[in-house]
């Protein structure tokens, strides 16, 4: 099954990223280590796993659902920028993620420009965000 992201806007709803998606979920040990080391909030950090049991699986499972965790557009921007910054110093063609599914510098970058875009735009408007991973 594969996974993708989508930014989730507190008053615009779904933002759909035009690469692959999967750049956050497949290359996030990577993406939080850069983020780390520039000083920003790691990007895992701004996933919203809240849906992903349904109240039904939680009880079953014997956990509480966690409830929607929001965070402001600003906050957002400096770790994106900090990740665009390190990608635009390496190789367009490297590849990083998993072996089984890796992605190219380019791929990275694409994903992180539109989500620079959509976070940039969220903020002049005071709008919070989360990464909904599905």
């Amino acid at each position: 099954m594969s996974m993708s992201t989508t930014i989730q806007l507190s008053e615009s709803g779904s933002q759909e990223l035009p690469a692959t998606g999967a750049v956050f979920p497949y290359a996030a040990g990577e993406l939080d280590a850069i983020s780390k080391k520039a000083g920003a909030r790691p990007v895992s950090e701004f996933y919203d796993d809240s849906e992903m049991l349904s109240e039904e699986e939680c009880e079953e499972a014997g956990i509480e659902r966690k409830e929607p965790q929001w965070f402001a557009a600003a906050e957002g921007l400096r770790t994106i920028d900090a990740l665009i910054v390190e990608f635009e110093s390496r190789d367009p063609n490297e590849s990083l993620g998993e072996e089984w599914n890796t992605i190219q510098v380019e791929e990275v970058l694409l994903d992180l420009r539109a989500a620079r875009s959509i976070l940039a735009k969220a903020a002049e408007t005071g709008e919070q965000f989360k990464f909904s991973v599905g």
